[in-house]
């Protein structure tokens, strides 16, 4: 069975495998689009939720390099979604 159909019925270990291949990957996208380092770690979280939430529904489109554009494509949504949110918030009041 491959790593995805593991990991498609909850597998842990098969989650432990494609964390530790794929994250370092998911954090170097994060650095270069200037996440800090707590902002980077919502965004990884965020990056897997949704992976773990529509992993049953992905259809690999070709048999090499599938599965990591989808994930690029669920990277560059989850970062664009947290400066979404940071342009909502009221700009901070400093002063003396």
């Amino acid at each position: 069975m491959s790593l995805l159909q593991r990991a498609r019925s909850n597998d842990q270990e098969a989650w432990n495998q494609i964390v530790h291949l794929y994250g370092p990957l998911v954090q170097k996208w994060c650095r270069q689009a200037s996440l800090q380092d707590d902002d980077l770690a919502d965004v990884f979280q965020e990056t897997f939720r949704a992976v773990s939430t529509h992993l049953k529904s992905f259809k690999p489109m070709r048999d090499v390099g599938s599965f990591r554009s989808w994930l690029r494509t669920i990277v560059r949504t989850k970062i664009a979604d947290h400066f979404r949110r940071l342009s909502n918030q009221p700009a901070g009041q400093g002063g003396d």
